[in-house]
């Protein structure tokens, strides 16, 4: 899944941030960290994130995982506290797209 798996890694940190939305607060933090995509339109990043996560049935392990990061010291240098979560939301994305790989948001 494309947009979504942006936060889910450094450039997986910009998949969060924004005002009352974890993900875009996330993101706009991590258009601070050196070698950021600055131009990223972070409300429409999350967005688009969030539709992917609920279209393949993974919303709560989306949001699990975006849950975990906006409790990072700092995001441009993420520990591994969320690593589990990250990695149960990238298996139920693979799962889900190998299910249906015609899925928009698979690929």
């Amino acid at each position: 899944m494309r947009g979504v798996m942006i936060s889910i890694g450094c450039a997986g940190a910009m998949v969060l941030g924004g005002c009352g939305n974890p993900c875009v607060s996330l993101c706009e933090d991590a258009k601070e960290c050196p070698g950021a995509d600055v131009s990223a339109n972070c409300e429409q990043l999350c967005e688009t994130q969030k539709e992917g996560a609920q279209s393949l049935d993974c919303l709560s392990q989306y949001e699990d995982a975006i849950d975990c990061q906006t409790g990072y010291d700092d995001v441009c240098a993420p520990d591994d506290a969320c690593e589990e979560d990250i990695a149960t939301f990238a298996s139920c994305i693979a799962q889900a797209c190998a299910a249906d790989p015609d899925n928009e948001f698979c690929g």
